[in-house]
């Protein structure tokens, strides 16, 4: 209690802590819940059909990007570093948004028959103007949720994010099941669009208003120009190879590898949706007040994310045909392969995003540019060199997990440079989990030789890594003496 009777405002290490719980319950959830969605939508639409929609995503997301000028991410690192009141400012950004939003549906809509032609699909055409309302419907949402995150307050976000993935399980899976066409993923998409920027309203009291004040947007898009920078270059880099596949190859074999890619996108949004969003307004806030004690935040965040990589990640490609037996159905075996390449660029992905937030709490985002342009400079390239190769997608996923090693050795190097962790220090938090991965793979190895079922395979690699993770990790064990004191 403090001094007037009141309780204590709780430390930037129990929000974080608090920010973390909220966020590993409502993503665990709101994966668990999009990877029923994608399971029962897999059981009632052909590989085609996801291929389609694949397509109008690829034309979708690449619009979306060029409006994407790191609004959010302008307020929570220069909000509260200038007079600007913080209610002016979100209602003027909301504002700007807007009208950003509002363009950036008027260019899908116009590249809507463009895009047709180039992959041969007439359907497109109509699906493409349907999608052109979602940016804009993704615009209302109430920025109150801005708020929420610069805090660290995520109790309501994640319900909020819970509440969006719940929307779009119940729309698709009727859709699709009415339909059997990939206009239930379109119609699934635009209802979740337009009913989560409704639910936004109910989490958060705030009502923004229209007002457009210059100050804060121009310091917002001074900020965010790397940002919008770094949005398109991420956008080629994880939707060129869907681009290429779509017009080289064919709409069935985009359908197999968007669900062999989706499957190792759900552990790295769990990942990366519980890390950045968190540690990032942490690490802001951390160099504001206590500078000295961000080295040791970073290699705490490299090695949380490196741990739960590894658990994440060796379980899908070692065991990835029962993965997608289990999953999806026999019909989509031809998946499986695809999870070896793609898995290990999940697993790249996931290191660079204990990079990504470090970088912009120090305010060097032209360091993470630099890191998107080597990457991008080297995808098409490598793609294109893989698919020579096989020529299939195979080649084209083990070209774009080739890109992203220049890419994680850049933003680590940065990292350490900025940080100064200890070389000694960095390389005994990166060694233990590493001695984890090499103990699984073996056991792997020799359980796989004695025929073992996957499923025992799969709990064997568990039972290794939590083992490993209690030896080696001391607040992993003082964290597991807290919980069976709680229980007791």
């Amino acid at each position: 209690m403090s001094g007037s009777g009141r309780p204590a405002e709780p430390t930037v290490a129990q929000r974080l802590r608090d920010g973390l719980r909220w966020n590993v319950l409502a993503t665990l959830a709101s994966q668990a819940i999009d990877l029923l969605r994608v399971m029962i939508v897999a059981r009632l639409l052909a590989p085609e059909d996801f291929g389609i929609f694949a397509m109008a995503m690829v034309v979708l997301l690449a619009i979306i990007e060029l409006g994407n000028f790191g609004l959010k991410d302008a307020f929570i690192a220069l909000s509260q570093e200038t007079d600007i009141d913080e209610d002016r400012w979100l209602h003027s950004v909301w504002t700007g948004n807007l009208g950003i939003q509002a363009l950036i549906g008027g260019l899908l809509a116009a590249a809507a028959y463009p895009a047709s032609l180039m992959y041969d699909e007439p359907v497109l055409f109509p699906m493409l103007l349907a999608l052109a309302v979602v940016p804009l419907l993704r615009a209302l949402k109430n920025p109150a949720l801005m708020l929420l995150e610069k805090r660290i307050d995520f109790a309501r976000v994640a319900l909020f994010d819970l509440v969006v993935a719940i929307i779009t399980l119940v729309a698709t899976t009727i859709l699709a099941y009415l339909t059997r066409s990939p206009w239930a993923l379109v119609i699934g998409s635009i209802l979740a669009a337009g009913l989560s920027s409704a639910a936004s309203y109910w989490l958060a009291s705030m009502r923004p208003r229209l007002m457009f004040d210059w100050a804060p947007m121009k310091q917002s898009l001074v900020f965010g120009k790397y940002l919008m920078a770094m949005s398109v270059m991420s956008m080629l880099t994880t939707q060129m190879d869907n681009l290429f596949i779509g017009v080289q190859i064919g709409a069935a074999a985009l359908g197999f590898y968007t669900i062999a890619y989706r499957i190792c996108e759900m552990p790295k949004l769990l990942l990366t949706a519980t890390a950045s969003r968190t540690i990032y307004p942490y690490f802001a806030e951390t160099l504001r007040n206590n500078p000295a004690q961000l080295s040791g935040a970073w290699l705490r965040s490299f090695n949380y994310i490196t741990w739960l990589t590894i658990a994440a990640f060796l379980p899908i490609i070692l065991c990835r045909d029962f993965v997608i037996f289990v999953l999806f159905g026999p019909q989509w075996s031809e998946a499986a392969a695809l999870l070896v390449p793609l898995g290990i660029l999940g697993i790249l992905r996931c290191m660079n995003r204990s990079q990504n937030p470090l970088l912009l709490a120090v305010k060097k985002p032209e360091l993470e540019t630099i890191a998107k342009v080597v990457e991008l400079l080297l995808f098409l390239p490598l793609i294109y060199a893989g698919y020579r190769i096989t020529g299939d997608a195979l080649g084209v996923a083990w070209g774009a997990a080739a890109t992203y090693v220049a890419g994680t050795a850049l933003r680590l190097i940065w990292s350490v440079r900025i940080l100064r962790p200890g070389l000694a220090s960095l390389l005994f938090e990166s060694a233990k989990p590493a001695a984890a991965a090499g103990l699984m793979l073996a056991a792997a190895t020799v359980a796989f030789s004695l025929q073992a079922h996957d499923m025992i395979v799969i709990v064997l690699l568990g039972a290794i890594w939590l083992s490993c993770l209690l030896v080696m990790e001391p607040l992993a064990r003082q964290q597991l003496r807290l919980l069976a004191r709680r229980r007791a």
